[in-house]
């Protein structure tokens, strides 16, 4: 698994910058995002890489089978995560590697 500290050194290979100041970038970005959840916004694109989409569960009824009774199941909001094309792109070099 890669964490953020990862991510962090590799875009420091790249570029040149301090892996403190990245952090700083990439923990300001994940507060961002969450913000503009938090704020209502419905879609948020991340580049090339993915979208999230807010998106709402309708309420329903289900059924307890230990009190033997329905229930009603309230409205919910859940987020919808779409890898876009550079994301898409690693997928089949990955599954033709392993081809």
């Amino acid at each position: 698994m890669i964490n953020r500290k990862d991510l962090a050194r590799r875009i420091s290979d790249k570029t040149g910058y301090f892996i403190r100041d990245i952090e700083e970038i990439l923990e300001a970005e994940e507060d961002s995002i969450a913000e503009f959840i938090s704020e209502g916004h419905k879609k948020i694109k991340h580049h090339k890489l993915f979208q999230l989409e807010i998106k709402t569960r309708p309420s329903k009824t289900a059924y307890d089978g230990f009190n033997k009774e329905y229930f009603e199941l309230p409205e919910r909001k859940y987020i919808e995560f779409k890898p876009l094309t550079q994301l898409e792109r690693a997928i089949e070099d990955v599954n033709t590697e392993s081809n």
